[in-house]
């Protein structure tokens, strides 16, 4: 069986290998950008170099750890779109929720905002919900391949 685009009898791309070309053209993407950046930066930054970056600690640990995170999520969300469908496991990783989340609870990001803003606000929130569930709900009338 063919889909047009690869000759027959070249195998499928399976989830982890999938995985690892995604990872590793991320990066190499991010190393270059940030390579970049050191040498061009943005908004009045001086220069800086590879090994200076390299030689700063200040808070990398903490950059370490969400790389590492990351990198976690990534992969599990690779494995349950291999599960429950991509599109399911792209939804249920819930960025909107998370991120407001801790913009209400630890930035305070929305502290003394007009009630349009928390109206659209609780809008979002309730709609990405819905819309969650509306998903969940239709996973029992996919058909499995």
């Amino acid at each position: 069986m063919t889909n047009g685009m690869s000759k027959k009898g070249v195998p499928h791309l399976v989830v982890y290998t999938t995985f690892f070309y995604f990872s590793v053209a991320g990066f190499v993407l991010r190393f270059c950008v940030n390579v970049w950046f050191l040498y061009r930066p943005l908004a009045g930054v001086p220069k800086s170099t590879i090994r200076a970056y390299i030689n700063d600690w200040n808070g990398r640990h903490w950059a370490l750890l969400a790389g590492f995170l990351c990198g976690f999520a990534n992969g599990f969300q690779f494995m349950g779109g291999q599960a429950a469908g991509f599109a399911t496991a792209d939804v249920v990783q819930a960025v909107p929720l998370v991120s407001t989340f801790w913009d209400i609870v630890l930035f305070s990001e929305y502290r003394r905002s007009s009630r349009r803003t928390y109206l659209l606000l609780a809008s979002m929130l309730t709609m990405f919900v819905v819309a969650l569930g509306l998903l969940l709900a239709s996973a029992g009338h996919r058909k499995n391949n």
